[in-house]
């Protein structure tokens, strides 16, 4: 089976049941990263990339899936640990082009304010912290270009 669709079929099964903050099926965000990425690798890394974040399933378990070493390490970037603070975590994900393209993608879909009930100031303050890191993440990826 291609590692796309086998990416699809377990962001689904991981994410089945869970919602977004306005009670849609949370499966369409990592749809979504995926669909603004333009790599095979990069959209396999944007379907899986909140699996390990927020499900039970581990690296040691998509590895077994078969996925290859490049897809893992690059999901390892992206992927927000608890212990680890926020501008690390940029850091980290700053090392990678597909990283970058994923990440950058994702903030794209976490800021879009269509998808917010209300704006409040919690809100504002986590579009703000998005806001920061994809410009660092935006001016790494055209310094690649350049």
């Amino acid at each position: 089976m291609p590692d796309l669709e086998r990416a699809l079929q377990i962001a689904v099964q991981s994410h089945t049941g869970q919602t977004d903050k306005n009670g849609a099926a949370y499966i369409f965000h990592p749809i979504r990263v995926m669909m603004r990425c333009t790599t095979p690798n990069a959209k396999i890394v944007a379907l899986l990339h909140d699996v390990v974040e927020d499900t039970a399933i581990t690296f040691e378990q998509l590895q077994t899936e078969g996925f290859s070493s490049e897809v893992l390490s690059t999901l390892r970037l992206v992927t927000h640990l608890p212990n680890v603070p926020y501008d690390e975590y940029i850091d980290h994900v700053l090392t990678d082009r597909t990283a970058i393209e994923v990440k950058i993608a994702d903030l794209e879909d976490n800021s879009d304010i269509r998808r917010l009930q209300e704006i409040d100031d919690r809100s504002v303050a986590r579009l703000r912290k998005y806001l920061l890191a994809y410009r660092r993440l935006t001016a790494k990826r055209d310094e690649n270009v350049a």
